[in-house]
């Protein structure tokens, strides 16, 4: 297992662009709060096979999008347990742009770890959330 890691508001990350072979380093990722990854943080992780995960954090909680090909389809990872815990968006800044997302696709940090470490063991959508397929046009807004 092989990723990429890419910091999408900060490329002074001294990490970006930097490649991972361990889920302990890619963790470390999200735990770590220095300048370049203070919360709200957005990144992307891209696989040996292409695939592509997006993850946001926040506070206590964060999103998940999956990718199989850059440009997508795009797939939201949504928790029935916390999709109701605000209905207002999270803000996550990409390339100087806030980006909304909207506040049903909210994910615990803890089970969203669970989420990245699963695909970096398999490379697939994790079965403990559920996935919503949006287009374009959703980032579009």
């Amino acid at each position: 297992m092989k990723v990429t890691y890419e910091n999408d508001e900060h490329q002074d990350d001294p990490d970006n662009g930097g490649d991972f072979s361990s889920i302990s380093d890619v963790l470390r990722l999200l735990d770590e709060q220095p300048p370049y990854r203070r919360r709200p943080f957005s990144f992307h992780l891209i696989n040996e096979r292409g695939l592509w995960l997006t993850v946001g954090i926040e506070r206590k909680f964060g999103f998940v999008q999956h990718e199989e090909d850059e440009g997508g389809p795009y797939f939201l990872a949504l928790d029935r347990a916390t999709a109701q815990v605000s209905t207002s968006n999270m803000e996550f800044m990409v390339g100087g742009t806030p980006t909304p997302i909207p506040g049903r696709f909210r994910v615990s940090v803890d089970k969203l770890k669970r989420i990245v470490q699963e695909w970096l063991t398999t490379g697939a959508r994790s079965n403990e959330v559920e996935w919503e397929i949006v287009g374009a046009q959703f980032w579009a807004g």
